[in-house]
Formats: structure tokens, sequence, C-alpha cells
């Protein structure tokens, strides 16, 4: 939500793509979604909420796919550790332009 409404007022033509967990770090996936309505940035997001979040190889294969088609840039505020961030980056690495 943060990021989306930074693009809207900055005027950036982008999306933003968000991957959490079903039971993210919101109280409830709904509470993201009224911030993100509140902020009218709702028309920017898409959301995955889904189990493994970014290791999730259906959410993989969709990144895979937008990357192709459009320049990609990721921002990783998740799991912090290096067992996680690590293969994160290498995987993104590969796929974002």
């Amino acid at each position: 939500v943060w990021f989306a409404a930074h693009c809207k007022m900055f005027e950036l033509p982008c999306v933003v793509h968000t991957v959490d967990l079903p039971l993210g770090q919101w109280r409830s996936n709904e509470d993201a979604m009224r911030a993100a309505k509140a902020m009218k940035v709702d028309d920017r997001i898409v959301w995955h909420f889904v189990d493994g979040g970014s290791t999730n190889d259906g959410f993989r294969a969709e990144m895979k796919e937008l990357c192709q088609r459009k320049s990609c840039m990721v921002v990783s505020d998740s799991n912090h550790a290096y067992e996680h961030t690590h293969p994160e980056m290498t995987w993104f690495s590969q796929v974002v332009t």
C-alpha cells in the first residue's frame, strides 16, 4: 500500500504486485485492502496472498511471465534472514529487467 501510494504521488505508471502470506503482517487481508481503497490506490495493486510467499511456484510463474513483458523492479520487505533473502534475490535477479 505504501509503495503504491508513492507511485501515485509521483505519477509513475506502475502496478504493484504484493505477495504476502495468507495471514501476514496485517490483522487481516481485508485491512490491507481497506487501507488501499481509502488511499485510492487499490487500482494500482495486484494482491497475492499465497502460502509460501515469494517462494510459491504459482506466484513465481506469474512474475516470470510479467517480467518478460514489462520492466520490473523488486522491493523485498519480508523475512530478512539470509536463508530466505539470498535465494529470493537470486531467483528474482534472473527475471527482473
